[in-house]
């Protein structure tokens, strides 16, 4: 979660920069470009120079083309596989230049809460480096129309004190809306949106979360709502528009079909991407424009390479992760032993050196001497 510090190259679609220059206005698209048409000089110059060498260098005739036979199947390439949105860096692509689809995602997590209008994206621009950069969120800042600030992250990978992290954004965000002598009353209230590709709290069927600041003993007395969490684990909320009770629906989808219909879109969308059969059942207008924004992202190259450089990052953190994870079991293990070890032979040796001293008194006792005297020469406690 960085925010640019320096002109280096960015990427986006073209209509990033005039967001960026001019963040308030919205749709922004550019305008499409044609090649000029050719003069019929140059026209005719390459028709010339196509029969030249299609007369020098014939084809066979069993390559020719025949107009009576249909196309091989060959000759269609194939679809290229769709990009996954949950990729942190598609899915600012997709979201952080359509503040529509952005706005009906929001207002979707937040069911019982008054919906809410993007009216700004404050960091539409992806640096170069943060694509292969580990450890880094991709996340999207947002401005409603009344003024409420949104931070909106998608995350597949589990992070080491999560909670601490996200609040810490908050808070910044939070703190950033003040500048010298302002006054407190300015400040919005500032909302995270954590799109979660991993279960956060296993022991509960629940799946969608929104965390306020409340009284532990009396939790409906609400201190504000100046910072807000909301928390949504797509695996809980896995959605099919397969009925719930058939043989052929999914784990969590009784808890998915309590939802709302625009969630439970928008979950299926995010689970079910790359199925085209489910996908062609749901008929939630914004889910269809994120599947035909989708299709234009997977179809352009540059957009694809900067994906796999991405994914690349992620996997190389997570590797990071799980390899800091072993040495820490590695190292816990290691002074467990130790530990264990140092504590036997201690053990050990307070053993041997009590079971000699009863050795010792046991002798003095059959020599006549009586116990409390043996005791008293030995300095063992009494019984």
């Amino acid at each position: 979660m960085r925010t640019p510090q320096s002109a280096t190259r960015t990427y986006g679609p073209k209509s990033a920069v005039k967001m960026f220059d001019n963040p308030t206005t919205y749709p922004l698209q550019s305008t499409p470009t044609h090649p000029p048409c050719l003069s019929r000089k140059h026209t005719l110059a390459g028709f010339f120079i196509f029969n030249t060498r299609l007369r020098r260098f014939p084809l066979p005739a069993s390559q020719m083309a025949n107009p009576n036979q249909p196309a091989a199947k060959n000759d269609v390439p194939p679809a290229l596989p769709l990009l996954d949105p949950r990729n942190d860096l598609v899915f600012k692509l997709l979201f952080g230049h359509a503040p529509h689809l952005l706005t009906d995602l929001i207002n979707a997590v937040r069911p019982n809460e008054p919906p809410i209008t993007v009216q700004q994206v404050m960091n539409p621009r992806i640096d170069a480096a943060d694509i292969s950069g580990k450890f880094i969120v991709l996340d999207i800042l947002a401005k409603a129309a009344d003024g409420e600030l949104l931070n909106i992250e998608m995350q597949m990978s589990r992070r080491e004190k999560w909670s601490a992290r996200s609040l810490y954004y908050l808070a910044k965000v939070m703190a950033n809306q003040l500048n010298s002598g302002a006054k407190y009353a300015s400040l919005k209230p500032v909302i995270g949106i954590h799109l979660l590709g991993y279960v956060l709290f296993p022991e509960y069927q629940q799946g969608l979360w929104h965390f306020l600041m409340c009284d532990q003993t009396s939790p409906e007395v609400k201190l504000g709502s100046e910072l807000q969490l909301v928390i949504v684990e797509l695996p809980k909320l896995a959605a099919s528009p397969v009925p719930t009770g058939t043989a052929a629906a999914p784990a969590g989808l009784a808890v998915a079909q309590r939802l709302s219909p625009a969630l439970q879109a928008w979950i299926t969308y995010f689970q079910h991407w790359n199925e085209e059969g489910i996908m062609n059942q749901i008929d939630y207008a914004p889910v269809q424009q994120a599947m035909a924004e989708l299709h234009a992202l997977s179809a352009d190259q540059e957009t694809r390479a900067m994906a796999e450089r991405r994914e690349l990052a992620l996997i190389a953190e997570r590797t990071e992760l799980e390899a800091a994870e072993a040495r820490g079991e590695a190292r816990g293990e290691a002074r467990g032993e130790a530990r264990g070890e140092a504590r036997g032979r201690a053990e050990g040796e307070a053993y041997g050196k009590a079971e000699a001293m009863r050795e010792i008194l046991q002798a003095f006792i059959d020599d006549g001497m009586s116990e409390a005297q043996a005791r008293a020469m030995l300095r063992m406690p009494a019984h």
